[in-house]
């Protein structure tokens, strides 16, 4: 999802399916944070797990 076509369709797609008005100076930080997203779901899904893998437990303070 690196392609710039392909995040501002995403944006705009998503604001419309929760009716949510967006303006044009926050379409591009918008945007911008959907790129980092983007490169952070890369690196955790590129990430090899043997197929053994247990989840970690879940602690509750």
């Amino acid at each position: 999802m690196d392609n710039e076509a392909t995040l501002t369709a995403w944006c705009e797609a998503m604001a419309s399916l929760i009716d949510l008005p967006i303006e044009a100076g926050e379409r591009a930080e918008i945007i911008a944070g959907l790129r980092v997203i983007a490169q952070q779901m890369k690196l955790v899904g590129g990430f090899p797990l043997d197929d053994r893998a247990e989840p970690a437990p879940q602690f509750e303070p």
